[in-house]
């Protein structure tokens, strides 16, 4: 995040909440999944068929703002810091 004036403190508690997301169990991640038809939570957003060859790239996709748009079941199975 630049030229967004968001605190450093904040950013750095950010990329060490998403690393831990990451290094958790895949058990843990995949109780985060994506909901069929939504982009939000744990998973694949390119994956349009079965038959599909993958470049692996895990992601974990949230909307913060507004608030009103957080999915509730992703939001709160997060720690409060995150």
């Amino acid at each position: 995040l630049i030229n967004h004036e968001v605190n450093t403190e904040i950013v750095d508690k950010m990329k060490e909440e998403t690393q831990g997301f990451f290094a958790s169990p895949f058990e843990e991640k995949k109780s985060l999944s994506q909901v069929p038809g939504e982009i939000e939570g744990y998973g694949q957003a390119f994956v349009v068929s079965n038959d599909q060859k993958l470049d692996w790239a895990d992601m974990f996709y949230l909307v913060t703002h507004p608030v009103s748009l957080r999915k509730p079941h992703i939001w709160q199975m997060l720690s409060t810091s995150f």
